[in-house]
């Protein structure tokens, strides 16, 4: 129910923030898109940071106040039980995200003609 943010800088200043969620998830891109943009309420930009810390509080069994007409929260749910059964058979590297591959270019075409 709450994401809690720790920034600790390179002179040992530290500062704890946290946002309250307006229900409670299990569903990372929640938690995550909370925990950017605390990061990015308190950044110091050009400061150095010795340690970024992200936590969670208010923890409680999944309950989850259904709407009667928006029920788009399950195919994430679904999406996420199937990644967590692939992770525990094959090990936590075998599913990631796309967005978090490093982008290479594509090879140069090369079509056997001399220029």
């Amino acid at each position: 129910a709450t994401v809690r943010l720790k920034l600790r800088w390179s002179d040992f200043t530290t500062i704890l923030r946290q946002a309250s969620l307006p229900q409670p998830t299990s569903l990372d891109q929640e938690i995550l898109a909370a925990a950017r943009s605390l990061l990015r309420a308190h950044w110091l930009p050009g400061r150095s940071v010795r340690l970024v810390g992200v936590g969670l509080s208010g923890l409680q069994a999944p309950v989850r106040q259904l709407d009667l007409f928006d029920r788009s929260w399950e195919r994430e749910e679904r999406l996420l039980r199937a990644v967590d059964r692939l992770r525990q058979r094959y090990g936590d590297s075998s599913v990631r995200r796309a967005s978090s591959l490093r982008l290479r270019p594509p090879p140069r075409a090369d079509d056997g003609r001399e220029s």
